[in-house]
C-alpha cells in the first residue's frame, strides 16, 4: 500500500501498532490553512489548522506534541509567532509578533523535532495559508492610557469595534471584568 492517508479526530485508531506501525506506514500531519488570514499589527492570535497533529500525538506522527514547532513564512523560514500551543485535534494556535506581513506571505508550519517546514496542502499558491498584517488595516490600535477615576482604566485610540464584538482589556497584567466601549476613538 501506498500514498494512503488516514486521520482521526478522536486519536490513533485501535491496532495503530499492528496495522500501521509493523508495516512501517507513516501518517504525517498535513497544515490545510489558517484562520483568520488577516491581522492586526500590534499582534493577532491565529489558528492553523494541521490534520493529523493532536495534543496526545503519538511518536512516529510526535510533530508537535513533544517538542514544539512553530508557524513560519514559507519564503524565508523566520517564526511569525511568539508564542504557540495545541487547543485540540488538527488545532494549533499562534500568537504573532508584532509588525507588518504582506498581503502575500504564505504560511508554513515548521517542527523543532525535525526540523521539517510543511507547506500548505495545495502549494505555495494556496490562499488557504496566506496571511497579513498590515499598517493601514481597520484593526483597533491604543494610543494612550489612563488610570485617572479610581477603579477604571480608559484605553484612547483608534478604530475599537463598538458593536458585534465582545470587548477584553487587560492592564498591568490585570484582566478587566467589566469592559465598555463607548466610542470607536
Amino acid at each position: 500500500m501506498t500514498n494512503i492517508n488516514v486521520y482521526f479526530d478522536v486519536g490513533l485508531p485501535k491496532g495503530y501498532d499492528t496495522i500501521i506501525r509493523a508495516q512501517s506506514l507513516t501518517l504525517s500531519p498535513k497544515l490545510v490553512g489558517i484562520s483568520p488570514n488577516s491581522g492586526s499589527l500590534g499582534s493577532s492570535v491565529i489558528s492553523a489548522t494541521i490534520q493529523g497533529l493532536g495534543p496526545l500525538t503519538n511518536s512516529s506522527a510526535a510533530f508537535w506534541a513533544a517538542n514544539g514547532g512553530t508557524l513560519v513564512d514559507a519564503s524565508t523560514g523566520a517564526s511569525i509567532c511568539s508564542k504557540v500551543w495545541i487547543t485540540e485535534y488538527s488545532k494549533v494556535k499562534c500568537r504573532t509578533y508584532p509588525g507588518v506581513y504582506s498581503a502575500s506571505t504564505l504560511i508554513g508550519a515548521k517542527s523543532y523535532l525535525t526540523s521539517e517546514t510543511l507547506e500548505c496542502v495545495g502549494g505555495n499558491t494556496t490562499a488557504a495559508c496566506l496571511y497579513q498584517q498590515l499598517a493601514s488595516s481597520n484593526f483597533p490600535e491604543v494610543s494612550s492610557i489612563s488610570n485617572s477615576v479610581s477603579n477604571k482604566v480608559v484605553f484612547t485610540g483608534t478604530n475599537f469595534f463598538t458593536s458585534g464584538y465582545t470587548g477584553n482589556a487587560s492592564y498591568g497584567g490585570v484582566n478587566a471584568d467589566t469592559v465598555v466601549v463607548d466610542s470607536a476613538t
